[in-house]
């Protein structure tokens, strides 16, 4: 029963993860394509950011630099919008982007939107599910007592699952509220 079990487990886990590897490859090749494109109207990340933020009455919002490569988030508990020094800084297409769709997360925020809600409330179990499910899995396999740790794992995939979930209308309609935002502050007609 236990490597049945084991067997159609893999079947599950293999494609997720070949899929999430297929989409950082997919998201930091496009990126990185888009960064070497300046925009029309040389605006900094930052400063598109601050723009769409305005434009959505957040116009105390603090936008910050944080360290590291597309580490852009917007941070819910603390109410400020953080890029990373290339897209804080970077004139290009990738840079207002990135800047945009976290802008996006500061206007769901202010819009009382669910799913982001039902998401800050899932990030730390999901942060204790992601931390766990590695050494639970060695443990199972190295130590054998795989038919012991099993179920654990399946629950700690599933919130990591659920998580995945919840997250992807999230990024969705944070992408949309900014596009929305950007196109009436921003009108196609001229600069």
């Amino acid at each position: 029963m236990i490597g049945m079990i084991v067997s159609s487990y893999w079947w599950v886990i293999i494609p997720g993860l070949l899929l999430g590897f297929y989409a950082q490859m997919k998201l930091s090749s496009t990126f990185g394509r888009y960064s070497q494109v300046g925009n029309a109207r040389n605006l900094s990340g930052a400063e598109a950011a601050r723009i769409i933020l305005d434009s959505a009455g957040l116009h105390g919002m603090e936008i910050g630099v944080t360290p590291g490569k597309l580490s852009d988030h917007y941070d819910p508990t603390k109410k400020r919008l953080m890029l990373s020094e290339e897209n804080f800084y970077g004139r290009s297409i990738a840079a207002i982007g990135v800047a945009a769709h976290e802008a996006g997360h500061a206007i769901q925020h202010k819009a009382a939107y669910a799913p982001l809600h039902w998401r800050m409330a899932m990030v730390p179990i999901t942060n204790f599910a992601s931390m766990a499910y590695l050494p639970l899995s060695l443990i199972g396999f190295l130590g054998g007592m795989l038919d012991k740790v099993l179920p654990l794992m399946i629950i700690l995939f599933s919130v990591i699952a659920l998580f995945q979930t919840v997250t992807l209308p999230v990024e969705y309609d944070a992408s949309h509220r900014a596009k929305k935002t950007a196109g009436r502050t921003w009108p196609h007609s001229g600069k």
